[in-house]
């Protein structure tokens, strides 16, 4: 079907009309995708400038056809219509396309009060001829209980150019319009369900008597997308669950223990005693894209084989994400994210009902507590699961967009960052983010939500920093403030799962968050994972970390970490015969047993002592092992 993005992305490429037009038939060709895809792999081939490649993927994504999917669980199901996944502006969600002027209708069966939901979109169509005629579209719903032959309709209208409103200021064009009804239903019956669009010359206005005058019916074909629509139970005791992972979010008590400071985070204290903290907490990989990867799927990067930005490593279809397990337990799932290498051509936006992705996070309209705060009054009585990435720690650090203004920045801490200290403008940010999951609980608690909202907060990795982080040739990149990351679960009293009693060893952060929603829901995991959980329990006693495809794509870094000893290997691997073929690097510290932290400026694998170098074979054997299971049980 015809792409939906170019308008907005003409303006930000300059891109005139007659060019519009060539790469829509180009890039929505299956030949022309064919074409496409032979120019990336000789421009590879070439090293020609990562920019001329970028510019090719960026207009194959944008004027890309419009993926038809199946009938999530939950939504609704009308008759001789088709489901897409559409991206607008930055925004994915499943979608009918209709026109102006359709009725999408169905017969369901429902037993006790429900809340249908679905979201409105005017399509590029609809916006163009907007500017040229003075309309608004007009959204009936009808309900016909059938056993009781009782009829209900509800009737809106909403403008779509400049003209004036009685309901509506000016519309967002970027954003969707988002609409639930409470379906009353006393007896278990089957229900018809219309939903209908239809163009009106003319406007609702607050003061005309006459809402009819001068009507002129207008089609635009297949102009208007409707999400969902998806029908959930109308609970007042509801689930909520958010998962909130933090850009470059070392361990705090890490920092104060290793810098002598003494940070003030009122919010992660009040996480760390209502729910569990954990004091050596490890992330599973030290690049975002694979952590979500891990995180949303379950599974260790050597098994996910995602590694990093380089690649365009989609999800197997395989694989299920976290929301699509919890479709089935009636969550109403939402995400909002920065960076453009998280967007939903890479699978991320299974499951979601709604997937919000902005290419960069000094955006305005990026991520932040705001927008879990709106999501969370947006959603009632619904089972409601959120998930949003911050940045605010990852240098750049500070940025002027207006989700961080206004804000008057001490010279000292820039002074000393001029110097490469970068650590007091990273103190600044860190307490920014524990005032906003402050306000995140306050609201809560004030709305009598906190009880029954699950709370998960984790690092994606810690900080890379000067001295420690090196920008190219990073031979180590598993150094403790990298790899210790916090990681806070706050249970809900409606917790179906264990709670974990020891906090206090070492742990994966990014598979314990995974496995305790799932825990804490009630749901079973896929055989996947418990094929993967067989692998992790044979090393059970170990925190693992890993980088795949770095500093060279053959090449494969783990470190196995237990209450004694951190142990770090690379090796050079061949990832299309699946086998490692030699180790080509490996460090080996103790572990302080007071302060759980590695000692990082003595390496001891050199060690003559007979038991270190028992101790070193130990490990080599564990850490290839690791990698040739995964190999044997994952494609």
């Amino acid at each position: 079907m015809k792409n939906i993005r170019a308008k907005h992305f003409q303006k930000k490429l300059n891109i005139n009309r007659l060019t519009d037009f060539f790469c829509r038939k180009v890039f929505t060709d299956e030949i022309g995708a064919k074409l496409v895809y032979f120019t990336l792999l000789t421009l590879t081939k070439l090293s020609m400038e990562k920019t001329i490649k970028r510019k090719i993927k960026f207009l194959k994504q944008y004027y890309k056809k419009a993926k038809e999917v199946s009938i999530p669980y939950g939504y609704i199901s009308f008759d001789n219509e088709k489901l897409y996944e559409i991206t607008t502006h930055f925004e994915t969600r499943k979608a009918y396309i209709t026109s102006g002027n359709q009725e999408l209708s169905t017969v369901i069966f429902m037993e006790g009060d429900k809340i249908l939901r679905f979201g409105i979109f005017f399509l590029e169509g609809l916006r163009k001829s907007a500017y040229q005629v003075n309309c608004e579209v007009v959204i009936k719903l009808e309900l016909f209980f059938i056993e009781e032959n009782k009829k209900i309709v509800k009737t809106f209208s909403i403008p779509v150019g400049e003209t004036k409103h009685g309901i509506f200021g000016c519309c967002n064009r970027d954003n969707w319009l988002d609409i639930h009804y409470p379906v009353k239903n006393t007896n278990p019956q089957n229900i018809e369900i219309k939903l209908s669009s239809s163009m009106k010359e003319g406007s609702f206005l607050m003061y005309e008597n006459n809402i009819e005058k001068n009507i002129k019916n207008i089609d635009f074909y297949r102009s208007i997308a409707l999400s969902g629509p998806f029908i959930s139970n109308n609970e007042a005791s509801n689930k909520r669950i958010v998962l909130l992972s933090i850009e470059s979010l070392t361990d705090p008590d890490w920092i104060s223990r290793n810098f002598g400071l003494n940070i003030d985070l009122p919010a992660f204290d009040t996480l760390k005693r209502d729910g569990l903290s954990f004091s050596c907490a490890v992330s599973q990989v030290d690049c975002t894209r694979p952590f979500v990867h891990s995180m949303l799927y379950g599974l260790f990067s050597s098994q996910h084989r995602s590694g990093g930005y380089d690649s365009d490593d989609i999800v197997s279809s395989k694989l299920k994400s976290i929301p699509e397990m919890l479709k089935k337990n009636s969550f109403y799932s939402v995400a909002s994210v920065p960076y453009s290498h998280f967007n939903a051509d890479f699978g991320f936006a299974k499951g979601f009902d709604s997937y919000y992705c902005t290419p960069r996070p000094e955006m305005n309209n990026a991520p932040d507590m705001s927008w879990i705060l709106r999501s969370i009054d947006s959603v009632k009585n619904t089972n409601h699961f959120i998930y949003s990435h911050i940045q605010r720690l990852h240098p750049p650090m500070l940025s002027l967009d207006d989700r961080q203004y206004p804000n008057s920045i001490n010279m000292n801490d820039i002074d000393s960052a001029y110097k490469r200290d970068f650590m007091p403008i990273y103190i600044k940010q860190l307490k920014n983010i524990d005032l906003q999951i402050g306000g995140l609980i306050s609201s809560l608690k004030t709305a009598n939500q906190y009880d029954n909202t699950m709370i998960v907060i984790l690092g994606d990795h810690g900080v890379g920093m000067h001295p420690w982080w090196k920008k190219s040739n990073n031979e180590y990149s598993h150094f403790e403030m990298r790899g210790r990351v916090p990681l806070f679960i706050k249970h809900a009293d409606w917790n179906l799962g264990k709670k974990c009693s020891d906090t206090n060893s070492p742990v994966n952060a990014t598979i314990t968050a995974f496995d305790s929603i799932l825990e804490a829901t009630g749901v079973k995991r896929p055989d996947y994972v418990n094929v993967s959980r067989a692998i992790k329990d044979k090393y059970k006693e170990y925190a693992i970390m890993e980088t795949l495809y770095h500093p060279n794509f053959n090449n494969y870094a783990i470190s196995l970490r237990d209450v004694n000893y951190k142990f770090w290997i690379e090796f050079e691997v061949d990832w299309l015969k699946k086998h490692t073929n030699k180790i080509t690097h490996y460090k080996l510290y103790e572990i302080n047993m007071d302060t759980l932290d590695a000692n990082e400026e003595v390496d001891i694998s050199n060690s003559k002592d007979e038991r270190i170098i028992n101790l070193v074979k130990k490990y080599c054997k564990l850490a290839e092992s690791f990698i040739e299971e995964n190999f044997k049980a994952f494609d």
